[in-house]
C-alpha cells in the first residue's frame, strides 16, 4: 500500500511541476492512465473519485477546476496537446477497426445479380465538396430520362456480418475539421463502394421519366451498374451552369429544370421555404493552420444535388408505403404558430426560425413532414456514411429480389431509433470541433492581433438583459450586454474581449460608435 502511494506522489509531483514523466512499470502506467483520461473525460470518467482522491493530497490541484487544472499541466509535461478532441475520447468512438474486419473484407464474397441494368456506357457525374472521398450519389441523363444513382453497399455488405455489426455500433461518420472517422472502413467507403471516376459501380438507382418542362411523368427503382466519367466540385458545377458554352451546361441545366419543378411542387404542397443560411467549415492541416470558409448552402448546384437527394427519399419512401414494407418514416408536425409567413428572408428571420420549428422524428408509419411538404419521407441516399440508410437500402433491395423483408417492423424501428441517438451525439461533437477551431481562428487572426472590433446584426433581447447577435463576416452567435437600447436586425459594433477555448465560449461587450 505504501509503495503505491509513493508512486502516486511521484507522478503527482511530476506533473505538478511540469517534468518529463517517466512510467517505469505496470502499476505507474495504471495509476497514469486514471489520470489521464480523468484529465479528458473529467467526472464521467469512471475512477474519477480515485483520482480526485490522489489530487487532493496535493493542496494546489484541488478545486475548483481541478480537471483543467491537470489538462493543461500534462500538455505542459508532452503527455496532452491543447487541441486533442477530449470529446471523442469522452464518447468511446473507436478510431481503429479491429483486425478481423479486415480480414473479413479481405474475402468479401462477390455477389453475381443477373437482373442488373449496365448502365455504365451511360454519361455519369458525382457533385460534392472538394474535399470528398465517400461518394453516395451521381446522376445521369438519357435523352427524357434522368437516373439518380445511390451506392449500393448493401451488395457488398451481408446483413450482420462483422463489418455489418461494426457500422452499427458506430452509426454515422463522423466529421472533423481535424480529420474523419468513417462508419465503414475506408477500404469501402472510399474505394470499394465510393462512386469514384473510371470505376464501374453496383447501385441502386431511381429512374424518372421527366417531360418538357421538367415534370415527372413516371419512376422505378432498378439496381444498376454505372460508371462516373467525372467527380464534380460544387464550385466547379456553379461555374458550369453559368458557361452557356461548356459541354456540360446544358446536362446540368436540364437536371436543374426538374429539380426546380420538384421544389415548386413540394412548396405548393405546403413545404416551409427554409431560408438562405451560411456555413462555417473549418479545416487544420498537419501544419496546425487553419483554414475557415463560408459555405453557400443555396447555391445553384448545391440546391441541385439537395432537391435530388429529397426526391429520392421520397420515392424510396413511397415505394416502401405501397408496398407495405417495415420502414421507419421521417415525420415533423407544424410548428405552433402562424408567424412563418411573416418571418424575413434575414439573419433575423433564421434565428426566429430555429426557435419554432419542431425537430422531425421517426414514426413506424408514413407521415407529413412539414419542412419538405412531403407526405412520406425516408432518409436513404447516405449508406456509406450513416448505418440507418444502409438498412432501408438493404430492405428496399432484398424485397426487390425475393419479395420479403429484410428487416422486421421492431427491427428497422429499433435501428433507425438507435442509429438516430448515435447521429445526435456525433453531430454534438463535429459542432464542438468546429467551434473550438474556429475560436481558435478567432483567437490567432483577431484577438492575438489587437484586431477586435466586430461588426454584428443584433438578433433578440434575452432575459438577462443581454442581446444575442451574429457576427457580420461568419455565422457566429455571441450575446452581451448593449450600453443603449438595440432592435433585431440593427447592425451593431461589439468588441472581442476574450476567447475560453476550454469551455468552447467568447466574451463581448459593446463597441459604442
Amino acid at each position: 500500500m505504501l509503495e503505491k502511494e509513493q508512486l502516486e506522489q511521484q507522478l503527482i509531483d511530476s506533473i505538478q511541476n511540469e517534468t518529463t514523466i517517466k512510467i517505469r512499470n505496470n502499476s505507474e502506467q495504471t495509476i497514469f492512465n486514471h489520470i489521464r483520461n480523468f484529465a479528458i473525460q473529467g467526472r464521467e470518467y469512471s475512477r474519477s473519485g480515485y483520482v480526485l482522491s490522489i489530487l487532493k493530497k496535493n493542496s494546489s490541484l484541488e478545486e475548483p477546476r481541478i480537471q483543467k487544472k491537470i489538462y493543461q499541466k500534462l500538455v505542459a509535461c508532452g503527455e496532452l496537446t491543447n487541441d486533442y478532441p477530449t470529446e471523442v475520447s469522452k464518447s468511446k468512438i473507436p478510431i481503429r477497426f479491429k483486425k478481423s474486419i479486415f480480414d473479413e473484407i479481405r474475402n468479401l464474397p462477390s455477389v453475381d445479380d443477373a437482373n442488373i441494368l449496365d448502365l455504365s456506357s451511360l454519361q455519369t457525374y458525382t457533385i460534392d465538396n472538394e474535399t470528398t472521398k465517400d461518394r453516395d450519389d451521381a446522376f445521369s441523363i438519357d435523352d427524357n430520362v434522368i437516373w439518380i444513382h445511390i451506392t449500393d453497399v448493401s451488395s457488398i455488405i451481408q446483413k450482420d456480418s462483422e463489418v455489418d455489426k461494426e457500422a452499427f455500433s458506430r452509426g454515422a461518420t463522423l466529421y472533423m475539421p481535424e480529420g474523419t472517422i468513417p462508419m465503414l472502413p475506408r477500404s469501402i467507403s472510399e474505394q470499394i463502394g465510393s462512386l469514384n471516376p473510371n470505376q464501374a459501380k453496383k447501385c441502386l438507382s431511381l429512374k424518372l421519366t421527366v417531360g418538357e418542362e421538367g415534370q415527372i411523368i413516371n419512376s422505378s427503382f432498378h439496381k444498376t451498374l454505372v460508371e462516373n466519367n467525372r467527380a464534380l466540385s460544387y464550385k466547379e458545377a456553379d461555374t458550369i451552369l453559368t458557361d452557356q458554352t461548356h459541354p456540360l451546361n446544358y446536362t446540368l441545366k436540364k437536371i436543374r429544370k426538374t429539380t426546380e419543378w420538384c421544389r415548386t411542387q413540394r412548396y405548393n404542397s405546403g413545404a416551409f421555404e427554409l431560408l438562405t443560411r451560411d456555413e462555417i467549415r473549418v479545416t487544420t492541416d498537419v501544419s496546425g493552420k487553419i483554414t475557415v470558409q463560408i459555405a453557400n448552402r443555396d447555391s445553384d448546384s448545391n440546391l441541385l444535388i439537395a432537391e435530388l437527394m429529397i426526391t429520392y427519399n421520397w420515392q424510396i419512401a413511397d415505394f416502401l408505403k405501397n408496398h407495405n414494407i417495415p420502414a421507419s418514416y421521417k415525420v415533423q408536425k407544424s410548428p405552433n404558430t402562424d408567424e412563418l409567413n411573416r418571418i424575413p428572408n434575414t439573419v433575423v428571420g433564421n434565428h426566429m426560425i430555429s426557435r419554432v420549428l419542431r425537430p422531425a422524428m421517426y414514426s413506424k408509419s408514413a407521415g407529413w413532414h412539414f419542412g419538405l411538404g412531403l407526405n412520406a419521407y425516408v432518409q436513404a441516399t447516405s449508406p456509406l456514411r450513416r448505418y440507418s440508410d444502409l438498412c432501408i437500402q438493404r430492405q428496399i433491395t432484398h424485397y426487390m429480389e425475393t419479395k420479403n423483408n429484410s428487416y422486421s417492423e421492431d427491427e428497422i424501428s429499433n435501428i433507425c431509433h438507435s442509429v438516430n441517438t448515435q447521429v445526435k451525439n456525433l453531430s454534438s461533437i463535429e459542432r464542438s470541433r468546429t467551434r473550438y477551431w474556429f475560436l481558435k481562428y478567432l483567437n490567432e487572426r483577431y484577438l492575438s492581433q489587437n484586431d477586435v472590433l466586430m461588426e454584428a446584426i443584433a438578433l433578440e433581447n434575452s432575459s438577462d438583459n443581454r442581446t444575442f447577435f451574429q457576427l457580420a463576416k461568419y455565422p457566429y452567435k455571441g450575446k452581451c450586454i448593449f450600453n443603449e437600447p438595440v432592435v433585431a436586425g440593427q447592425v451593431v459594433t461589439v468588441n472581442l474581449l476574450g476567447i475560453d477555448l476550454w469551455e468552447r465560449t467568447t466574451q463581448f461587450s459593446h463597441a459604442k460608435q
